[in-house]
């Protein structure tokens, strides 16, 4: 077998190199060895030839740790099986078979098996056993060496120590680490033939290194000697010790091959050695490994601190021989940490919001073309009203769990344009983030920035996907059919603020109003309604540099209060007192409104409502200042044009009369008018709707007061110093979003469609 096959058999030989202790029933041999196909079983089987590809029969085929063995056939086949009642069927380390093959006249060859296989489930990545394994092997006849060390002058060295060391494909043949000798002779008088252990392999060298004997390490350096063809005929090598200079003979990292990433380095020095300075880098690892030597002689073993990943540096600064010698120049040697058991295949761990990240009472994130690139939506502190607030952040913290399997390093976190997807250019871009893994809650996590190359307007956005990478720096889970998350803009626009001209008073006027969004729409409207105001609509239009506002003018004139005629106590006819009676709830007037009452005549009396209350069947006003003896029958009251505000009422009260479901303000601008319905956030969380039945002024306390439809006892603000705040849910002018989109085809939502004149309200 060439090179590159051998090669390439060492890159497929599996994926696991963990063991366990396996529980097998003591057998004898013979009863373990038959063929079975089945889910008991475990089945090998292979074909054994020559390096010629002729079959070789009679060949022994053990397997270990199971003590069972068998001889292949005529066609050089072996088959055998294994009960494996005792195995676990699911396992994360499951053990890995080492089969050995023996054949008189042929070197024995050895390799370790895996007999599992990955299996993705709800919970992680498992391993099952593998029913059936085919396992082919190719035997060499033993390499014919003769090696004789000799000095400068052509003496020869007696008592000098040779060690022979495997290329990568003869320690593949043999199934042991690359580095380590395969066996060691000393030198006689004369050439010492090696003919044992060493399989005659076409295109493969071992390195022969020779140690001076014991006693004369000052006399000589130690030499090395490459034999290139291990052929089948007598290769005659003459090793020569003699006083050179100081310079590294060999190391296992030299031939272009591969080392297993927990391997230590070996390094042979021409004399023995008292110290070495040397460091590992790796393309698979973000930082230099930390290095340590173990010396013995003239061999320097180099163990990283950490597995060794992907294309790798070994740069050797210095060495001091024992005699003071010293290393000339630096060397470095380049080579590729790379584990053939590595996990490879696996699925994909689908990434999630990690809504903890940005606070315990984070209820759902949602993603919109909106200042930042997303926002964070989650519930206000208990005590608030139950209108979701938006915290926005341009970071974005995923978080998902990480694969049950031994070898999983790290991950790579990728983006995918959704617009240039639909294009037919699929290309995962990877963000450039580091995952860390956070033991607190044994998960992995990222924040990372979303690429600014993603415009995630107009319904397009991008796809996040999580990559596993195994101790080689390879990705083990396929792209294309990873679980990802998408973020695209799914938020609709929301009302931002409100302006409005001329000054906000009770005048009969145009008015304009600008209602801003928070993002670009594309369509929709603006609908007016009023408690106090007859709304006209004149237009409105979708402006903005942004395209973000609607503009709406409208016509606006206060509503007058007929005072009716008819009433039985005739108060209104001849009116003396603060008082004027109604038949039917005036739902306009509010406690503090500045008005002008006008009698029958149409002379208008300045004045101040303070109170509007029930008594029996009909309604009182009362005013601050008294009417006079005028007759206000079929007379009407206007509210002063200019000495009142727009009302948006909101504030702080307290339940002062559970019995008489009387609240408390704790301020004297009120707003409130019966058939008002107001929104009351009770103290520790929860809200209340109620519904204004009286409003008064109590002038002793200096305190208006408010009686509700509603049972009150369940608000826990029962005195000034524990107070629920309230907004009102009939402003004296609303503002309604209509059919309002962006540009991604997003509602308007809901809870933040409507406002009113001032802007402080929306929900």
């Amino acid at each position: 077998m060439d090179r590159v096959k051998l090669v390439g058999k060492l890159i497929g030989i599996g994926f696991l190199f963990s063991f366990i202790v396996v529980r097998c029933t003591k057998e004898s041999k013979e009863s373990k060895v038959y063929f079975e196909v089945s889910e008991q079983t475990v089945t090998v089987h292979g074909y054994v030839k020559d390096v010629n590809g002729n079959p070789i029969e009679g060949a022994k085929v053990s397997i270990y740790p199971f003590d069972a063995e068998v001889k292949t056939d005529k066609n050089g086949l072996y088959r055998l099986s294994i009960k494996i009642e005792s195995l676990p069927r699911d396992a994360i380390l499951v053990a890995n078979a080492r089969i050995q093959v023996e054949k008189e006249g042929y070197v024995t060859s050895a390799r370790n098996v895996p007999l599992a296989e990955y299996k993705e489930h709800a919970t992680g990545i498992t391993a099952v056993i593998q029913r059936l394994r085919e396992e082919d092997f190719i035997l060499a006849n033993p390499a014919k060496i003769k090696v004789q060390v000799i000095d400068k002058e052509g003496n020869p060295v007696p008592g000098s120590v040779v060690r022979v060391l495997p290329s990568p494909g003869i320690a593949f043949y043999l199934g042991i680490p690359q580095g380590e000798p395969i066996t060691s002779v000393t030198s006689a008088t004369s050439p010492v033939a090696i003919t044992q252990g060493i399989p005659a392999l076409l295109g493969e060298a071992v390195i022969l290194v020779a140690f001076p004997p014991a006693g004369k390490e000052s006399e000589f350096s130690i030499n090395a000697v490459v034999s290139v063809d291990l052929g089948e005929e007598m290769d005659e090598v003459t090793i020569v010790l003699g006083v050179e200079r100081f310079k590294i003979l060999y190391t296992s990292v030299d031939s272009g091959q591969y080392i297993s990433p927990n391997s230590d380095i070996k390094i042979i020095f021409s004399r023995e050695i008292t110290g070495v300075n040397a460091q590992v880098f790796c393309s698979g690892s973000p930082f230099l490994y930390q290095t340590y030597v173990k010396i013995e002689g003239a061999i320097a073993e180099i163990k990283p601190a950490g597995a060794l990943l992907g294309q790798c540096i070994l740069e050797i600064y210095g060495a001091y021989g024992k005699y003071g010698e010293m290393l000339l120049s630096p060397v470095s040697y380049d080579f590729v940490a790379f584990d053939p058991s590595a996990p490879r295949g696996l699925a994909c761990p689908k990434p999630e919001i990690n809504l903890k990240a940005y606070s315990d009472k984070a209820t759902a994130v949602v993603f919109s073309q909106h200042t930042f690139i997303f926002d964070r939506i989650f519930y206000l502190e208990p005590g608030n009203f139950s209108t979701p607030n938006i915290n926005s952040s341009n970071l974005l913290e995923l978080i998902w769990s990480p694969l049950v399997l031994a070898g999983i390093v790290g991950y790579k976190v990728y983006a995918l344009d959704i617009a240039q997807a639909e294009l037919g250019r699929v290309v995962w871009v990877n963000v450039g983030a580091i995952p860390q893994f956070r033991p607190a809650d044994k998960k992995w996590t990222v924040s990372i920035l979303v690429p600014p190359w993603v415009d995630i307007s107009w319904g397009k956005g991008a796809s996040i996907a999580v990559v596993p990478v195994n101790i080689n720096g390879e990705e083990v889970c396929s792209l294309e059919n990873a679980p990802y998350l998408n973020f695209i803009d799914n938020l609709g626009p929301l009302i931002e603020w409100v302006f409005g001209f001329p000054p906000m008073d009770y005048s009969s006027s145009t008015r304009t109003f600008i209602i801003s969004f928070s993002e670009e729409i594309t369509s929709g409207q603006i609908t007016l309604s009023s408690r106090t105001f007859n709304i006209t609509p004149i237009s409105q239009q979708i402006v903005g540099a942004n395209r973000n506002q609607i503009w709406v003018e409208f016509f606006a004139e206060p509503i007058t209060l007929k005072i009716p005629a008819g009433i039985a106590d005739n108060d209104n006819t001849s009116a003396d007192d603060n008082t004027l009676t109604f038949a039917s709830a005036p739902s306009i007037l509010w406690v503090g409104e500045v008005v002008d009452v006008y009698d029958a005549n149409g002379n208008p009396t300045p004045n101040v409502v303070t109170a509007v209350v029930k008594e029996g069947n009909n309604w009182k006003v009362w005013f601050w200042n008294n009417l006079g003896t005028h007759n206000f029958q079929n007379g009407w009251i206007k509210p002063d044009a200019i000495n009142n505000d727009l009302q948006s009422p909101q504030g702080g009260l307290y339940v002062s009369d559970v019995a008489k479901r009387e609240l408390r303000l704790t301020t004297l601008v009120s707003g409130l008018a019966v058939g008002d319905r107001i929104e009351v956030a009770n103290v520790g969380g929860g809200s209340l709707v109620l519904t204004i039945e009286e409003v008064m002024f109590d002038i002793i306390n200096i305190a208006i007061i408010v009686r509700v439809k509603e049972d009150v006892p369940s608000l826990k603000c029962n005195n000034s110093n524990l107070t629920c705040a309230f907004r009102s849910l009939r402003p004296d002018i609303v503002f309604k979003a209509e059919g309002v989109r962006d540009t991604s085809e997003n509602n308007v939502v809901e809870w933040a469609d409507q406002t009113d004149s001032s802007g402080s309200i929306i929900w």
